[in-house]
This record gives structure tokens, sequence and C-alpha cells, in this order.
């Protein structure tokens, strides 16, 4: 039995213990009905685990985008200090961490045991793909571990050549995602101002 199995703390709420079992089995329709029954999609079961870090690290990008369209916390963590991301990118779904990342979830929460955030953790296990979403999710590259070790430390232990490359360019991309994002809001501002004085405008009735 793994930590993400139902567990005897989850059995003693029977409508939490059907939604962690419907989570475990994928069954999507069930867990639909559960939620809209009123189920807490982020009420904790054995070990701190949620519905949505168990959908993540199960790889079910299906049950994660329903969760998190009914509410569930992205940035929780269990005991062990695993979020929903951190568990997708250890199950290496790269589908889940983008569609975390784009619904907001935080990158740099960690680990209890080491301290590794979901960059680390991509890092370690090699997974380009994921550290390039994580890149661009503007993931912290400087943070540190426990050890003291950052992201391109832990790169150069593992020889990961592209990742090494890719994390030392790093700060030029994620520079330029910013000052993108701050000129689509200041875009954005523009346009809702002219909207509203559109409105405010004077309706004048055309007489024929």
């Amino acid at each position: 039995m793994t930590l993400l199995n139902a567990t005897s703390a989850e059995i003693q709420k029977p409508a939490l213990r059907e939604l962690f079992v419907a989570v475990h089995a994928h069954n999507t329709k069930e867990v639909l009905v559960l939620l809209e029954r009123g189920v807490d999609p982020n009420e904790k079961g054995q070990y701190g685990h949620t519905a949505l870090i168990t959908a993540a690290a199960r790889g079910y990008t299906d049950l994660v985008s329903l969760l998190i369209e009914r509410g569930a916390a992205l940035d929780v963590q269990n005991n062990f200090g695993y979020t929903a991301l951190i568990s997708a990118v250890q199950e290496g779904s790269a589908d889940v961490v983008q569609l975390l990342i784009e619904n907001g979830a935080a990158p740099d929460k960690a680990k209890k045991s080491g301290g590794n955030t979901a960059l680390m953790e991509a890092v370690v296990i090699g997974r380009t793909d994921i550290v390039r979403m994580l890149i661009d999710g503007l993931a912290d590259i400087d943070k540190k571990n426990e050890f003291g070790n950052t992201a391109l430390v832990l790169a150069e232990h593992g020889n990961h050549e592209e990742i090494i490359q890719m994390l030392k360019e790093a700060p030029a991309i994620q520079e330029k995602i910013i000052q993108d994002i701050a000129e689509a809001n200041k875009n954005k501002a523009m346009h809702d101002k002219a909207v509203s004085k559109q409105k405010q405008l004077p309706k004048i009735k055309l007489k024929f």
C-alpha cells in the first residue's frame, strides 16, 4: 500500500474516502458527482494528501483540471511538503505540470526533506521539457535547498548538459517574460480605460 492509497484516516469520513477512492481509480464521473454533492476537494486525508495532490501524483490531467475548476487549492503541501506541482514533476507528467503552471501554481514551494523545489526535482530526474516549463513559469533558479545547492549545481552534479545550458540562459529568458507580461498588462489597462471612456460618452439620438 502506497502513501497515496485510501487510508484509515480517510475511512473515518465516508464522503472523503469515496473521493479518494474515485481519484485513485481515475473515475472522473464519480469525482464530479461527489464534488457536486458538496465534498470539499481541499480536505486532507492521511499524510496530508489532498485529492489534487493525489491526482497530480498519478498524472491524471483530466482530474487535475476538474479539481482546479471546482476550487482545489493549488499550493497546499502534504505532511512531507509535496505540492501538486512537485508531485506531478516526480511523476514526470508534463501535461499536469503545464496545467498547474498555467493556473498559477507557485513554483518555489519546497519539500520538507532536502528542501528541493519542483525545478530542482525536474533537474534531478533530467526532464528537460519540464525544466523549460518551470523556467518559463518564473521558477526561482537561484533558490537553494537544505544542502545549499541551486538547480544549476544539481544539474552539474548530474551531468545534465542541456539543462545546465538552459539554466545559464534562464535569467535573460525570465527577464524577457517579465517585460512581456508588464507590456501586456499596460496595453490591457490602456484598452480598458479607452473602453470605459467610450461607455461614458453621451448617446446621441439621431432624428430622421
